[in-house]
């Protein structure tokens, strides 16, 4: 059982992930194909990471970067440039 604190976190991550896939698209064109979007969505939740971070919301900003980085294993593979960078970015 989730307690209330667990509930307005789990309310938190998904609020941002809309605002994530929502600006991924927004940036959708034509010929994309779904490792450019998975990307776009990637990059969507490093760039909310980073605004919580400079909010102080240092919890909220690495359950983004997290996120950031399990989509683009998912889609880039774990030797990709991209992943390392974001999971760099999860150890500061």
């Amino acid at each position: 059982v989730k307690d209330a604190h667990e509930l307005e976190l789990m309310r938190l991550a998904s609020a941002v992930t809309l605002k994530a896939y929502a600006a991924a698209h927004a940036a959708l064109r034509e010929g994309m194909t779904q490792s450019d979007f998975a990307r776009l969505v990637a990059q969507a939740h490093q760039q909310l990471g980073f605004l919580r971070t400079a909010q102080g919301r240092l919890a909220e900003a690495e359950t983004q970067l997290r996120t950031s980085a399990d989509i683009l294993n998912t889609w880039l593979g774990a030797e990709h440039p991209m992943v390392a960078r974001t999971q760099a970015l999860q150890a500061e």
